[in-house]
């Protein structure tokens, strides 16, 4: 902590006297998640559009899986590994479920969360990559069954869409304030702990209807939020403020 001491009062500077004066002074505002609007509108924005980070279904999508005899359910997570990102909380879960889990990513947290696997001994049951290309994660999401995203900070990032593009069950932690996602049908909220996760990856395991419904709600909602119309939203945002500015 005391090695990031000026980056810590750098942000405070910041988020004190920059980040107001932009955002009262803002024509539009773009938010890359849903979360953070209470944020925004704290310091007086308005005219807010939520954006999220690009995936394309050229590169994610969905492959219809060969019919083999049945295995083990799949869970895949695909995050750095640090202490905000709580994969923690998703070893905890399996514990005692009949499940794989395949943690992607490496970062500071790397060897306490391994040794978490062998204190519980379910080291056969937890896979660790440090580095997939990126080309590559397409064929992890298709591998697994379900999704699952404990990070203790909000929103539908990156790897959720992601997994959606490819039609994964999604579960990650309920939210923290009352901007809905609207994705309820597609994503299962849950309490951020191992009891709440838990729960959920039985109850996806044991209900094929309730696994069909959220496969095919992912879909759905990736395709209304795929890279190609973030695009055309996103250049709707700066077409009407030089529309705004030439006037």
């Amino acid at each position: 902590k005391n090695k990031k001491i000026f980056r810590y009062l750098k942000l405070k500077y910041t988020s004190k006297m920059l980040e107001p004066f932009v955002i009262q002074n803002s024509t539009k505002i773009i938010c890359v998640y849903r979360y953070i609007l209470p944020y925004v509108r704290k310091f007086g924005g308005n005219d807010i559009e939520i954006i999220y980070n690009r995936v394309y279904p050229l590169k994610f999508n969905k492959i219809e899986k060969e019919k083999k005899q049945p295995s083990k359910l799949s869970i895949i997570y695909v995050s750095r590994l640090a202490k905000e990102k709580n994969q923690e909380c998703l070893i905890k879960a399996i514990k005692d479920v009949d499940v794989n889990l395949l943690l992607i990513g490496n970062g500071p947290d790397y060897e306490k969360l391994k040794q978490l696997t062998k204190n519980l001994k379910i080291e056969d049951k937890v896979d660790f990559k440090k580095s997939v290309p990126n080309e590559s994660l397409v064929e992890y999401y298709n591998n697994a069954d379900i999704f699952a995203s404990p990070g203790k900070q909000g929103g539908i990032g990156i790897p959720i869409i992601e997994a959606m593009a490819c039609g994964l069950p999604i579960i990650t932690k309920k939210r923290e304030n009352e901007e809905s996602e609207d994705m309820d049908d597609a994503i299962m909220f849950v309490k951020n702990n191992p009891d709440g996760f838990k729960d959920a990856i039985k109850k996806i395991m044991t209900n094929k209807k309730l696994k069909e419904k959220m496969i095919q709600k992912s879909l759905y909602e990736f395709s209304k939020i795929n890279g190609n119309i973030m695009e055309r939203k996103e250049a709707k945002v700066y077409y009407d403020v030089l529309k705004l500015a030439k006037n």
